[in-house]
């Protein structure tokens, strides 16, 4: 009974903080479900409460599933071990239709969740660790050797392994996402029960978070819940003018939407700057779109305000950066400088975009 207790608990809370609670009137983002779900995530990130709420709206329309996937993904990819609080409450909620049913349909909890998720702090060490462990050339080694070890081993090398890439590598193979070992050797649950020993809650709701999404960050943020501090510091990333396609901002057309696709390939092949720093760098030209999608994005489209800033995540994040931009890493700040001074030119791609 223990794990529900852990959900009941979180229900009772959220219950408590919508007695009273005025639910504001739905007022839905005319998108597709693709860049509705992209701007919500990203207006969370920047703590944009009304924007958020309208595209949750929109895609409790589209596909109320989606809505809960699409809020408990942007919980693990940016609220971070800070806010588990929040992550609980949306895990516990998507989990139990019949509870939202009796409290009074998904859109009051919707509203709510969006709203708490806003108002907190944003985190994204386990984005980081996972780009560390994915692409990070000096773990090639010790990522094989991994692929050997028990889930109970793995934990043990996620919790004090002795390079925090190694740890979230260990954490991936335990979750079956790494794709350098046989994924059917993969045993996720016991990784989480082994884990349920030094973090026992934490672990509960981060397997339930991996049950509903299937998502790997939810193991590795257990790395994190353990090694994680009170923040030293909360600040907002530097953040680019808002430009708006009709009532889309335009930094939610990121590489992953349609509309974001079509403006990205179109200043790949339109900037000159962009075609000389490619040559330059000897950048495959089936690798320059991809390229200048994955530096933009870091530039505006994962920007977050109020961001938690610890020791480890601040280390995270600086070795992450340069790391999955289809870049060689030396060249990955010069391609971000220019991208920035860039960016003129790709507002105007994105404003002309003419939705369907």
């Amino acid at each position: 009974m223990f794990p529900e207790t852990i959900f009941e608990a979180s229900l009772d809370r959220l219950a408590d903080d919508l007695r009273g609670r005025e639910v504001p009137a739905p007022a839905p983002l005319n998108t597709d479900s693709w860049l509705a779900r992209s701007v919500l995530q990203k207006a969370i990130r920047r703590g944009m409460v009304d924007l958020a709420l309208s595209a949750a709206a929109q895609l409790l329309i589209i596909d109320r599933r989606t809505l809960w996937r699409r809020l408990l993904v942007t919980a693990l990819e940016d609220l971070g071990p800070q806010e588990l609080e929040t992550t609980t409450a949306i895990v516990s909620a998507y989990r139990n239709s019949s509870w939202r049913s009796q409290i009074g349909g998904d859109w009051p909890v919707v509203a709510e969740l969006v709203r708490k998720a806003c108002a907190g702090t944003r985190c994204q060490a386990a984005n980081d660790l996972w780009n560390i462990a994915i692409y990070d050339p000096g773990l090639t080694d010790q990522k094989a050797n991994l692929c050997e070890l028990s889930p109970r081993e793995l934990r043990d090398v996620s919790i004090s392994g002795s390079d925090i890439g190694s740890r979230g590598a260990a954490a991936l193979v335990a979750m079956g996402h790494a794709d350098w070992c046989d994924a059917r050797s993969a045993d996720h649950a016991a990784y989480f029960s082994a884990y349920a020993e030094v973090a026992p809650a934490q672990s509960v709701i981060l397997a339930e978070a991996f049950r509903l999404t299937r998502v790997p960050l939810a193991g590795l943020m257990l790395p994190l819940v353990t090694d994680t501090v009170q923040s030293v510091a909360c600040a907002d990333d530097e953040l680019a003018p808002v430009f708006w396609n009709g009532p889309v901002p335009t930094f939610a057309m990121d590489q992953y939407t349609r509309s974001g696709k079509a403006t990205i390939r179109a200043f790949s092949k339109a900037s000159i700057p962009w075609a000389a720093f490619c040559d330059r760098w000897d950048v495959r030209p089936s690798d320059r779109i991809s390229s200048a999608g994955e530096l933009l994005f870091r530039l505006d489209g994962a920007a977050v305000t109020d961001r938690a800033i610890t020791n480890l995540s601040f280390m995270l994040r600086a070795r992450s950066e340069v790391l999955g931009c289809f870049l060689p890493i030396e060249a990955v700040h010069e391609g971000m400088a220019l991208l920035r001074r860039q960016l003129p030119h790709i507002e105007k791609e994105r404003l002309a975009y003419k939705f369907p």
